[in-house]
């Protein structure tokens, strides 16, 4: 079999976006294994509360909650990596929360106040599973 000049450049342009298709889908797969609801709590010495988080399959986070000490209610906007990395912060610019989800949808962290007077842990589950 020969294999002309031509050919042998449109079989390479197959392949090259093949290749690119398929790495564009495993970031799309991987961004997509941490999208969901969670539902949560954070716990300090002088503050705590709970949340409820929504993962985009994009990374982007939003939420709402409530500092049970402070008696005020909160939204929430962060991002999430496809690693599991993850970041939020209450709109209002009070609190942020820096954590990880783990292989079995759990969210484990730390959270802050952002004049660095309070802080703690915070945990959550994915809401599929606290049902």
């Amino acid at each position: 079999m020969v294999i002309n000049k031509r050919s042998g450049i449109m079989v390479a342009i197959t392949c090259v976006v093949l290749l690119t298709v398929c790495m564009f889908s495993a970031v799309a797969q991987a961004d997509t294994k941490n999208a969901g609801d969670y539902n949560g709590t954070f716990l300090g010495e002088s503050d705590h509360g709970w949340f409820a988080l929504s993962i985009q399959p994009d990374g982007i986070i939003t939420g709402s909650g409530r500092s049970t000490e402070r008696d005020v209610y909160l939204e929430y906007r962060g991002t999430c990596q496809p690693d599991g990395t993850l970041q939020f912060t209450s709109t209002d610019g009070s609190l942020r929360f820096t954590g990880h989800i783990d292989w079995m949808s759990r969210i484990f962290g730390r959270w802050e106040r952002l004049d660095v007077s309070a802080g703690g842990s915070f945990t959550a589950v994915s809401a599929k599973w606290a049902q």
